[in-house]
């Protein structure tokens, strides 16, 4: 057989062993190998042969064969990674207060970054689960009404939209509808846990892939009082027993548990329920709110469009739904607009009303970002700054280094292996910090719990090392690029430049910078802080205590009310067709007395006669209503000043003036102080009006004044009234002040988490002040020694040393506190309704606080350098 003409065994097997194998036996064990390989080859084929082949190859792989790896040990011992970090440990050995600072301040700084990177993290891989994630869009609405200078855009979508979606866009393969109505109560050891949660369709479990760990969630479908709960729900209220079959407080039956959206849907629920079965009625016959096309709140539509179908089709189609829907009667002067948002990155996507669960939006994905960078920054900066500050000990260090052979590379290799050691331990820290606070994290700031993961699952610690390792190489790459140009020369010069500034320049201006963002964020919280309590503490224009807000269906408000009023524990109650202090009516527009041809659009809400009974607003003028002027026909209203001022009526001749509507005459019989429109951060007030109307004809919200004692029987009281009129329906009271104050509890939140990247990041900055009055000390111990051989008292040192801070510390507040006062008052104050007055007194407090804070570390160095006996530091001269 002609050997040269057939096929020659696997190249890439013959050269990996040529490259293992000890040289010696090459050539004897290949010829070996060759001759098994034409053999196989005549007797079972190419493919058996190579494959043979292949095998006897890898046998090969033992001891006996192979080269001593002396040259792999070698370049193991001698390479530049195991050189590098084992020279980092010994320098983290022997500089213990050096390492610590770095090391606590990357803790400090990782922790609180290890919050913002979960939520990223946690929002990017939101609803991952479902398939055809890419296929899943959410349908939302555009509204524009008459006289209503702004659109507004909402994740939900009149019941009417959602009936016709379907039919009416044949992109559709399969449409969802939800609404967040689902409430049940559970009875843990006698106390109520109300939970809520969303009614849907079967066709949720087809779009949404959330796993079911216990039951049939499709059961819950068969009857009205089937629920499916989380499994966060099942932990909380069962404690390990078996849920399934069991019966809540009112009646619900569990028939299955689901596992919980949070940290992984754009959704949050704590139970599912069956959508009840309801239909739009005949045309003549009315219709409830909720099934009509002014009820823009409660309904959500999903969609998975066909295979063929994509985004730019379904927009399409949306734009001719909406065209055809806006040629409706009925739709009460309001402008639809349907739009098409896709599932898939919802949690940074834009923000809109009536989000289903938590969205963050673009803008919080920067901010997140930020702080991030900027915690980042400063606790890189310790490093940086202790690296300079030991500059002439490294220099020496490494211009030994450098005489010996050692390459820039090497040099910059190390100082990273440094930061990179350094980063991973303050991981390991800044991990335990993270998972102690975790809890309190969700507690103090519950709007970002839907947003936040917290189980640490493999993914999310491999995200925290990479971050931890790029942190590491960001924070020492100054310091390795300045030591890795350093002249071996620099050895014996005292004074360590560069080519453009002295590194004590630099030094200087990295504690200064620290400084000063640490008295930004002393400035900028303390103003929050006593923005919020002002805001707090700030009047209304109405009554809120013991007043019990109950909202309720127009039509039976008139039902309940006088119910209510049999109650001996309710001293009054009110019917208004909006809530004071919080929500902002419609519009009426009204003819301008002196110029007829141009009108006005004011804020009005209904209210009943008992209107000042219970709310109490500050009368300045006239008087209230009374049942004569509430009764049909008679269109009686309260004005406030700035309303007036707007129409330029004389405020001693306002009693009695008629106001000229499109829809009548209305008569001013009293003027009242400012009542709150809005949300508690309006910052104007707003011309507004109340306008006298029976009892029930417009309103749908009831609230009650009561006493103070035996609430609680009060509520059941008012409970058992509800049923007599809504025997189906949930009753939902809260107390007005809370209701009110929910806004502002929110804002309270949000300084406590600003208050806690804050406390970071003063932390950080005292640590490197820490780390910098330490080596300054211990530097100039002699100096000292010398300076109390000659007479000076330990003050005088003291005031000595301390003038390298008190100097950055007056800059930082000279460059702080304008920068936060301009931010507060362009970003904060301009929105708010009471502004908070701004005086050098927050700026002096601040400086104060900061400066004690930084003179408390410096003085706890240097007065222990100070007070050694000078003969120990001078013996040795």
């Amino acid at each position: 057989m002609n050997k040269q003409k057939l096929p020659r065994p696997s190249p890439l097997f013959t050269r990996l062993f040529q490259w293992l194998c000890n040289a010696d036996y090459f050539e004897e064990l290949q010829g070996d190998l060759e001759e098994y390989f034409f053999r196989d080859l005549e007797a079972m084929g190419e493919a058996k042969a190579q494959a043979i082949y292949r095998i006897q190859i890898l046998k090969m792989m033992r001891p006996s064969v192979v080269r001593r790896p002396l040259k792999l040990q070698k370049l193991i011992m001698l390479s530049l990674f195991y050189m590098n970090f084992k020279l980092a440990f010994r320098n983290l050995i022997r500089h213990k207060v050096f390492s610590a600072v770095n090391v606590f301040g990357l803790a400090a700084a990782l922790s609180v970054c290890l919050f913002m990177v979960n939520l990223i993290y946690t929002g990017f891989n939101y609803d991952r689960q479902h398939e055809d994630l890419g296929k899943l869009y959410r349908i939302e609405n555009v509204v524009e009404q008459e006289n209503v200078s702004y659109q507004t855009q909402y994740a939900t979508v009149p019941y009417p939209a959602v009936a016709q979606l379907k039919m009416s866009i044949p992109d559709v393969e399969m449409l969802c509808h939800i609404t967040k109505n689902a409430t049940t109560v559970f009875d843990m050891n006698g106390v109520d846990l109300p939970t809520f949660g969303i009614a849907t369709e079967p066709a949720f479990f087809e779009m949404f892939n959330f796993k079911t760990i216990h039951g049939n969630v499709q059961e819950i479908f068969n009857d009205v009082n089937s629920i499916a709960i989380t499994e966060d729900v099942a932990e909380r209220v069962f404690n390990g027993e078996y849920p399934i079959g069991k019966v809540t407080k009112d009646q619900k039956v569990i028939r299955a548990v689901i596992e919980s959206p949070k940290g992984s849907s754009h959704m949050q629920f704590e139970i599912i329920s069956a959508l009840p079965d309801v239909s739009i009625k005949a045309n003549g016959e009315a219709q409830p709110y909720s099934l009509s096309w002014a009820d823009v709140y409660s309904n959500y539509a999903y969609v998975k469009l066909k295979e063929e179908s994509d985004a730019n089709s379904l927009s399409q189609r949306l734009q001719l739904f909406s065209a055809s829907v806006n040629r409706l009667n009925g739709l009460e002067n309001s402008t639809f607009s349907f739009r098409a948002k896709p599932v898939k990155g919802l949690a940074f996507g834009e923000p809109v009303m009536n989000e289903i669960g938590i969205v963050i939006g673009r803008e919080g994905f920067i901010t997140f970002a930020i702080m991030i960078a900027v915690l980042m920054l400063i606790a890189g900066f310790n490093y940086t700054n202790l690296s300079i500050a030991r500059a002439v000990q490294r220099t020496k260090e490494i211009g030994i280094r450098k005489v010996s052979g050692s390459t820039n590379g090497q040099i910059a290799g190390q100082i990273l292996a440094e930061t990179m050691i350094f980063s991973f331990l303050g991981l390991l820290l800044g991990v335990g910090i993270y998972r102690y606070y975790s809890d309190d994290f969700v507690a103090n700031l519950p709007f970002f719990s839907g947003l936040f993961n917290p189980k640490l699952d493999l993914n999310i610690l491999l995200t925290f090392g990479a971050f931890a390792a790029f942190t590491g190489l960001m924070a020492g790459l100054f310091p390795a690029l300045h030591f890795a140009r350093i002249n071996p020369l620099s050895l014996f010069n005292g004074q360590v430049k560069n080519r453009r500034m002295s590194i004590m320049w630099v030094r200087r201006g990295l504690t200064t910078f620290q400084l000063t963002l640490s008295m930004f964020c002393v400035v900028f919280v303390t103003m929050l802080y006593q923005q919020a309590q002002l805001i707090k503490n700030t009047s209304q224009g109405i009554e809120t205590e013991n007043r019990l807000l109950i909202r309720t269906q127009k039509k039976e408000a008139a039902l309940l009310k006088p119910l209510v009023e049999k109650i001996a524990a309710v001293k009054s109650s009110t019917l208004l067709s909006n809530i004071p202090g919080h929500a902002m009516g419609p519009t009426m527009a009204f003819y301008q007395l002196e110029t007829a041809d141009s009108s006005t659009n004011i804020q009005f809400f209904f209210a009943d006669e008992h209107f000042d009974d219970v709310l109490a607003p500050k009368l300045l003028e006239g008087r209230f209503f009374n049942s004569a002027s509430t009764s049909e026909g008679s269109r009686e209203v309260l004005v406030n000043r700035k309303l007036l001022q707007i129409m330029n009526i004389d405020f001693e001749q306002a009693v009695g003036k008629s106001l000229k509507s499109k829809d009548g005459n209305l008569t001013i019989v009293g003027v009242v102080g400012d009542i709150a429109i809005g949300n508690p951060f309006n910052h104007s007030v707003e011309p507004m009006m109340i306008v006298g109307a029976n009892s029930g004809a417009n309103q749908g919200v009831l609230i009650a004044n009561i006493n103070e004692q035996n609430q609680d029987q009060t509520l059941a009281q008012l409970e058992a009234a509800w049923k007599e009129v809504h025997p189906e329906a949930r009753f939902e009271p809260e107390f007005l002040k809370v209701f009110l104050d929910k806004p502002i509890d929110e804002f309270i939140n949000l300084i406590k988490a600003q208050g806690f990247m804050s406390f970071a990041i003063i932390a950080i900055s005292l640590l490197g002040q820490l780390g910098i009055s330490l080596y300054n000390a211990e530097t100039r111990v002699k100096e000292i020694g010398i300076r109390k051989v000659l007479g000076a008292k330990i003050s005088s040192i003291i005031r000595l040393l301390l003038k390298g801070t008190i100097i950055p510390l007056i800059i930082a507040g000279m460059v702080a506190s304008p920068i936060a006062y301009l931010l507060f008052q362009d970003g904060i104050a301009q929105d708010m309704r009471t502004p908070l007055e701004i005086g050098p007194g927050i700026f002096i407090q601040s400086l104060l606080l900061l400066g004690a804070l930084v003179t408390g570390v410096v003085v706890s160095q240097t007065w222990r350098v100070a007070s050694l006996n000078p003969t120990e530091s001078l013996r040795a001269e």
